[in-house]
């Protein structure tokens, strides 16, 4: 009995049935598309995190003993990921190979310090953090001269600020918008039930089976839709990216993850949708 009313309720809504597949179809592309995006401005961000360093100078006539001492300090530090030491005579290697060789009676002593370059882990590249970093190690070895660039520090947590909020405000929009379209579209499908699930015809059928036929139909909907968008996805990142340097920058996990998000959205406003709307059947017979 239920695949007969599915069959007969197919035919007579199959033009609610294509709206739906497309709706489905073209959220899951907007939210899997805002979540690639997202993603790879945050892994921008990321990226120029990476370059940002914490230069710590010793005094130029420290002892090995001192800088081990600062050395061990500085790994135990919780902000600090890595650590890179440039010694006097590396720095003046450096020093001179880009600027060319100094005469001796000019420059009679290598005046260079010993240079520790601080790499910190995420989380710690926002200007109170490192800012707290350098207060912290000035008050435990007064003698180190420590300097960054704060303009590019200020400047990454702009960027990072502007990122968040922006991707907060697509986003809600998307699923404003998403969700608008399917409700209706859910609308037009429960609305005014065909001959066939009326209450004369149907009368004393347990409600399950009333109910069947319109979530076969969404279900089936949701399906094409989604599957659909997973195709044209899966094969725009086969082969895009010979095309364009950015579709290039995706990774296979972040494609899938993203892909996984828009079917979980798809999912809950889909279920929330149904569940809205199938007490209308009941309301109309």
């Amino acid at each position: 009995m239920q695949f007969r009313l599915t069959i007969r309720l197919f035919k007579r809504r199959f033009a609610t049935f294509l709206l739906m597949s497309l709706i489905f179809a073209i959220g899951m592309l907007g939210i899997a598309l805002f979540v690639l995006g997202v993603s790879l401005a945050f892994q921008d961000y990321t990226q120029l995190t990476q370059r940002f360093v914490v230069n710590v100078f010793l005094p130029s006539q420290s002892d090995s003993a001192t800088v081990l001492v600062v050395k061990n300090a500085l790994h135990q530090l919780p902000a600090v990921d890595s650590i890179e030491y440039i010694s006097p005579q590396e720095a003046l290697q450096f020093f001179t190979s880009r600027y060319g060789e100094l005469s001796e009676s000019l420059l009679p002593a290598n005046p260079l310090p010993p240079t520790f370059l601080l790499y910190l882990r995420p989380g710690f590249h926002t200007p109170d953090s490192v800012a707290h970093l350098s207060r912290m190690l000035q008050r435990r070895f007064p003698f180190l001269d420590i300097s960054y660039r704060a303009d590019y520090l200020a400047a990454l947590d702009q960027k990072y600020w502007r990122t968040l909020i922006a991707a907060i405000a697509v986003g809600l929009l998307l699923f404003f918008v998403f969700t608008l379209l399917l409700l209706n579209a859910l609308r037009r499908l429960v609305h005014a039930p065909p001959a066939a699930l009326t209450a004369l015809e149907y009368h004393g059928t347990p409600r399950r089976v009333i109910i069947a036929p319109y979530r076969w139909i969404t279900a089936i909907a949701v399906a094409t839709g989604g599957g659909l968008a997973t195709a044209a996805l899966a094969g725009a990142f086969s082969f895009l990216p010979s095309v364009t340097s950015l579709w290039a920058a995706i990774t296979p996990y972040q494609l899938w993850q993203s892909i996984a998000i828009a079917w979980l959205v798809l999912l809950i406003v889909t279920v929330t949708g149904w569940i809205r709307f199938r007490s209308k059947l009941f309301e109309q017979s």
